[in-house]
């Protein structure tokens, strides 16, 4: 939960509300008039706003209602390219691990004597190996072995 400072707008936590009032004794629940004594509003939470993959929400700030209460307001930012081409880059090497482990914990039926069907083997590992030529590594469709 977050207070609004009424003397500039910024908002605080409570911790950070108690290292203003360093000397001040804060009793265990905060009602109005702990409010009213330090110059504080409470700010009532809000839902985070929808948003892609490749953005960020974050409050930013606090904005009244029709009731007259404090609420978080949020703001949605885009990544920039660099984010962008990092968080693609750590998935596709997410992807790749797993694909390795699954390619290494089937190692064993390419040996000619596996009591396998070989060539059901051979195109399930095959197809773990094109799951790189899928478009989103965030959505990949994954074989059935």
């Amino acid at each position: 939960m977050y207070y609004r400072n009424r003397s500039d707008g910024a908002l605080l936590t409570q911790g950070e509300v108690r290292n203003l009032h360093a000397n001040t004794a804060f009793p265990a629940v905060w009602d109005s008039s702990v409010c009213e004594f330090i110059g504080i509003d409470p700010v009532l939470a809000s839902p985070i706003p929808e948003k892609t993959r490749f953005q960020t929400a974050f409050v930013d700030g606090a904005i009244q209602d029709t009731l007259g209460n404090w609420v978080e307001k949020w703001t949605v930012t885009d990544w920039d390219q660099d984010g962008i081409a990092a968080a693609l880059s750590n998935q596709w090497a997410t992807v790749r691990s797993d694909r390795n482990k699954l390619l290494k914990d089937t190692d064993w039926t390419q040996i000619y004597d596996a009591p396998v069907e070989p060539m059901a083997w051979t195109s399930y590992r095959q197809a773990l190996r094109d799951i790189t030529t899928q478009a989103d590594p965030f959505n990949i469709v994954w074989p059935v072995a």
